[in-house]
């Protein structure tokens, strides 16, 4: 099966009905396996089979439902400028609609000052109807050939409802005891829906700037040293391997090494921290990153799309398509929502027909039709993690799982890896023993270890940046052991003494006992059958460890060490924090035994590694956090991503939680109130007591309103602060 992904912009997504139309009708067509459609950004995402369906087939699917595939977005990433054009020519259509509304409005209700006749309003009213709603009429005709309902269904029917009674008023007076058609109160009616519309969509895009911002953030050119010149080039045209130069106050177009100069780099795209990194030879830089000091060169690790930040840009608007369980729950709803409603209008329509006349009832019918629309609903929890997620990528954490948010607040054990985690896995060589010429001994060691993805090796690669390493053939790295392979036709086994022993390397000549007893950590060698020396590397404790262990208590967290190092390394650090619980020289797997041990004691468990060699913990447990290694964060296994190495982000991703958690909820409090309160009020239950009658042009004010407040109370997420 040949699985593929598609992403569509599709401009008329309007309403949670919208979203569960589309997702119902695309789940089942055979070969689509998966479909996500995300209401804030108007977004589909599909996972298809090549193999038994086509995209065109796809995209005609969505055209069938009376929806406008607009653009196919390659590589996921949006095509900002075509978004905001598309959006602000609907903005524009939208409010051209509004001001002709209005001005039949004061044309329709002054028509005798106009010297207009009857015919002339009912021509107006046939244009405002036809023209000013036909978006709607549109989509309503389209729901009714798939038998499905939405927001252009109820606008559409309370528009036309109040169409057919001004005909009747104007054409058949005695049908209705002679009262005049209110053509205005149609034109206001349409006017409010348009209006509101327009204000809906002008605060969703203030709200979700700041994540459109993250790509025109992106440098559009560089300079690249060709042929001894500097060129200015597009960074779509350069490639990996070139050597680019970065002046001061410039950004840096792509993942690139130093190679020439020194220079201070502002990071704070990244990681949210304003003080400037110093850059040296060997170091790496990140795109969009900013150098503010001097001028150096660099070579291009990686091309502009698969940079690091494109890499993040991918995550978070992977996590924002992603739905809730709360998400889902809302769908269920929704999608029952507008039948339901056109049900409970029907009967006040009966109810006041039989105890008024047909004046009361479509005057019901149209406000209850109008005031019920489930756009409210569909946003509250959606636009909250959208903003939310914005939020935390430019925090310096990356939400990948939406879940982690209401699960979060329940964890009591946190498990720690050691290295890396714990410590800086910073580790330098404080010991070298070699039995054989020590420039082949660390030349063997450099060709192996330049294949490894192990933190060891990892530190070992970079401290000895200047020797030349070979090729290491038939290479196998086992997790938690060692390497084997061949460097130079011969055998090598990287690992500690047991693993030696195990791949039949003789170790008569290696001091056992005092590497078993070293407080660092260590790898020997065996080359040829023969034992050849060993490394004793040197880590560090994180200089807020410390105090990142105690507020984990204080929180009530239980905190725990899983490490593959020594029994007296894990001990001392243990020690060191005052942790009780730690386990020492345990393998990947048994990580994952551990973290199913504490899950089975009744413990929720949050696992902490670096999301590669932890991939099997981390994603068995109930909140997987990994710290970003390098320039390659996709293959976490993760729920959360610290694009920081700062263990103190953790406690901003709880605040963000909480506050995300606090915000859906009080949206969907709003949305399910405004709703329980305001759909009787529409349906003239206020009338029973002597109290006044909605109007169907309040009732699209009211409705207008329920939408922005949910939007607006969503965008505190970005003004609440998570630092502590």
């Amino acid at each position: 099966m040949n699985t593929k992904k598609l992403v569509i912009y599709v401009e008329d997504i309007h309403c949670a009905s919208c979203s569960q139309i589309i997702t119902d009708s695309l789940s089942k067509m055979g070969g689509v396996n998966k479909v996500n459609v995300y209401l804030v950004s108007k977004i589909v995402s599909i996972e298809y089979d090549t193999d038994a369906v086509t995209a065109n087939r796809i995209i005609d699917r969505i055209k069938s439902l009376g929806y406008t595939p607009s653009i196919q977005i390659e590589e996921d990433v949006l095509n900002e400028s075509f978004y905001d054009k598309k959006n602000n020519a609907e903005k524009n259509t939208l409010f051209l609609k509004f001001i002709l509304s209005l001005v039949s409005v004061i044309i329709l209700f002054y028509a005798k000052y106009f010297y207009i006749n009857g015919l002339a309003s009912f021509l107006i009213g046939i244009f405002i109807w036809a023209y000013c709603a036909g978006h709607y009429h549109k989509g309503f005709l389209y729901s009714i050939k798939n038998f499905t309902f939405d927001m252009n269904s109820l606008v559409s029917i309370s528009t036309t409802v109040s169409l057919i009674f001004n005909s009747i008023a104007f054409f058949y007076p005695d049908a209705v005891n002679q009262m005049e058609p209110h053509w205005h109160e149609l034109a206001m009616l349409i006017a409010f829906i348009n209006f509101g519309r327009y204000l809906e969509l002008f605060v969703r895009e203030k709200a979700t700037s700041t994540a459109s911002a993250m790509l025109k953030m992106y440098p559009k050119f560089a300079n690249v040293l060709k042929d001894g010149e500097i060129k200015r080039v597009s960074v779509e045209n350069i490639n990996i391997g070139d050597i680019i130069v970065i002046k001061k106050g410039e950004q840096i177009p792509c993942d690139s090494t130093v190679i020439n100069g020194e220079t201070y780099v502002d990071e704070s795209t990244f990681t949210g921290e304003s003080n400037p990194v110093f850059k040296k030879k060997g170091d790496i830089l990140y795109a969009t990153t900013i150098n503010t000091h001097g001028f150096i060169e660099a070579r291009v690790e990686k091309t502009a799309k698969d940079t690091l930040f494109m890499q993040i840009v991918g995550l978070v608007r992977d996590s924002q398509i992603k739905k809730t369980k709360v998400s889902n729950r809302v769908d269920r709803i929704t999608k029952y929502f507008v039948p339901s409603i056109l049900i409970i209008s029907l009967f006040f329509a009966v109810f006041w027909y039989l105890h008024d006349g047909l004046n009361m009832a479509l005057l019901a019918l149209s406000s209850v039709l109008i005031v019920a629309c489930p756009c409210a609903m569909g946003l509250s929890v959606p636009i909250a993690l959208f903003i939310g997620f914005t939020r935390a990528s430019k925090s310096g954490f990356i939400i990948n799982n939406p879940d982690t948010i209401n699960e979060i607040k329940d964890i009591n054990l946190v498990i720690f890896d050691k290295t890396g985690t714990l410590t800086k896995g910073e580790l330098e060589p404080v010991e070298i023993k070699s039995i054989m010429d020590k420039d082949k001994f660390l030349y063997i060691l450099k060709s192996a270890f330049t294949k490894s993805s192990h933190i060891l090796a990892d530190n070992f690669v970079r401290y000895y940046k200047d020797i030349k390493p070979g090729d290491a053939s038939d290479f196998n790295e086992i997790a938690g052991k060692g390497i084997v392979c061949k460097i130079d036709d011969k055998k090598a086994v990287i690992g500690n003494i047991n693993f030696l022993k195990e791949n039949g390397i003789n170790i008569d000549n290696a001091d056992e006992d005092y590497l078993l007893k070293s407080e660092f950590s260590y790898f020997a060698l065996g080359f040829d059958n023969k034992f050849e020396g060993y490394v004793i590397m040197k880590d560090s404790l994180r200089e807020n460890a410390s105090e990142i262990i105690n507020r984990f208590k204080q929180y009530g967290i239980k905190p725990v060490i899983a490490s593959g190092d020594k029994k007296n390394i894990v001990q001392s650090i243990a020690k060191e924090l005052g942790i009780d619980d730690y386990y020492y020289e345990v393998l990947p797997e048994e990580k994952h035994s551990i973290v199913l041990k504490y899950k089975m004691m009744g413990y929720k468990v949050m696992m902490i590694g670096d999301g590669l060699n932890d991939s099997a913990a981390i994603s068995n447990s109930d909140i997987g956090i990994a710290l970003k290694k390098g320039s390659d964060i996709t293959a976490t296994a993760s729920d959360i991503i610290l694009i920081k190495e700062d263990l103190s982000l953790i406690f901003k991703v709880i605040k963000l939680s909480k506050s995300i958690e606090k915000i859906i909820k009080e949206n969907l409090f709003w949305a399910f109130g405004y709703n329980t309160i305001l759909i009787p009020v529409a349906g003239g239950v206020l009338l029973l007591f002597g109290g006044p009658m909605m109007p169907p042009y309040l009732s699209a004010m009211a409705m207008s309103l329920s939408s922005i407040s949910v939007v607006l109370n969503s965008m505190r997420l970005y003004r609440i602060k998570i630092d502590e």
